[in-house]
């Protein structure tokens, strides 16, 4: 299985208490579960990957983690779901700084607001003001 590097490096990293090796792994499996179509065991493996960036303190890679799951919730058709780990993504983006102009903030502000932009006909579009 393509699974099992990650499996022995996150055994070792649970040996070792080394939380950020562990939330590494972790989302490393969450994006070979969900590559593989496994949504469900994705969306658990990015859930122990944020959770433990979150307890280290790394949240760049929380926001990254956050916008995988909330793209995984979007694919599955769970809107109210993604739309909670986007906005939750956007808050440690904010924490960090993050201009506006930053790729990863862009990112997620258009996740944000797609669905409404894309709902809008576009005629409506162009008369406004």
């Amino acid at each position: 299985m393509k699974t099992n590097h990650c499996r022995q490096s996150l055994a070792l990293a649970q040996e070792t208490g080394d939380l950020n090796g562990q939330a590494h792994t972790w989302d490393s499996l969450g994006y070979i579960h969900h590559r593989l179509g496994g949504n469900a065991e994705a969306v658990d493996c990015y859930r122990q990957a944020i959770e433990l960036f979150r307890r280290t303190g790394d949240l760049h890679s929380e926001a990254a983690g956050l916008v995988c799951l909330g793209d995984i919730h979007r694919a599955t058709g769970r809107h109210d779901a993604a739309h909670s780990a986007w906005s939750r993504a956007l808050a440690s983006a904010d924490e960090l700084g993050l201009p506006e102009t930053d790729p990863q903030r862009a990112g997620l502000l258009h996740r944000l607001r797609g669905p409404q932009v894309r709902a809008t006909p576009r005629s409506a579009q162009r008369n406004r003001p």
